[in-house]
């Protein structure tokens, strides 16, 4: 079973800050840093996928075991879609988690010790906190002509895929639904809804397992989800997943910063290196080290 991530450059910035705030983007560094390392300390080898710009910039400072450099074609509008490119790239049975996702025990061996499972992802999202459920009744047309997905089997949830793995028998069918879906979007001026990433992506694999009736297996249990939220949850299950512009938050990034340096000393040199190279400039440093 491979553990992957992967990054690519946004020329535009990141889609969490305003355009005046994209000189946070160097505290990128550091929650990358320690999901490295949190994955590193339970699963070994972790490969990174990245385009040159991003290795160049940030990737490089990170001790990855291996490195695929892929560009990424995507525009903007589809910026969380290289995920999707890289899962195409997979010829083995895999684990994708985002770079500011942290793990604190164990979590993945229940999917990679059961060939029952097809799928593993990090939650099922309710219908009241979906700000994706409008996708399918706005575009069931489009669903319907090209017998993309049936309509009627949707039920308003969606899969959050901090963490997503896909077994090799259904990677095809995922990624045909994420494809069209895409394509649905591609010559689109003005769009119906928002969060056009997290339905090409994370809803494309909701609806591809009621579709193909794949069996997933959900890291944050959902009962615990719709009772306590994803936060809670993630504490108890000792998962994090630093939502949105939550990364690049200073307060946060200098917690990170020193969970880093207690828990994993040997990652000091990784620090003090991008820190002369990259943050020597930035108005964060002395912010996030004092």
């Amino acid at each position: 079973m491979e553990i992957i991530q992967s990054y690519a450059h946004l020329n535009e910035g990141s889609p969490y800050l305003k355009k005046s705030e994209n000189n946070k983007k160097v505290l990128n560094f550091y929650s990358f840093l320690l999901s490295y390392f949190t994955l590193k300390k339970y699963y070994g080898k972790i490969t990174m996928y990245c385009d040159k710009k991003g290795h160049e910039l940030l990737v490089k400072y990170i001790p990855y075991d291996k490195i695929n450099l892929i560009e990424n074609e995507n525009k903007f509008k589809f910026w969380s879609y290289y995920k999707v490119d890289i899962i195409k790239q997979m010829s083995n049975d895999f684990i994708h988690v985002d770079s500011d996702v942290f793990i604190f025990d164990d979590l993945f061996s229940s999917f990679i010790n059961s060939n029952n499972y097809d799928a593993i992802v990090q939650d099922k999202i309710p219908k009241k906190t979906n700000y994706s459920n409008t996708y399918v009744n706005l575009y069931k047309n489009y669903l319907i002509k090209d017998n993309i997905f049936d309509p009627k089997l949707y039920d308003g949830r969606c899969y959050s895929c901090g963490t997503v793995g896909l077994r090799m028998r259904i990677k095809d069918d995922y990624i045909q639904i994420a494809e069209a879906i895409k394509k649905g979007f591609m010559t689109e001026k003005k769009f119906k809804i928002n969060y056009i990433g997290m339905v090409c992506e994370e809803l494309a694999l909701y609806l591809s397992k009621l579709k193909f009736g794949f069996k997933v297996y959900e890291i944050l249990p959902h009962k615990s989800i719709i009772k306590n939220g994803p936060a809670i949850t993630g504490n108890m299950m000792k998962y994090t997943h630093m939502y949105l512009e939550t990364k690049y938050m200073p307060n946060y990034v200098k917690l990170i910063r020193s969970k880093v340096i207690k828990e994993f000393p040997e990652a000091i040199d990784y620090i003090e290196k991008y820190e002369k190279d990259v943050m020597k400039n930035s108005k964060y440093l002395k912010e996030i080290c004092t």
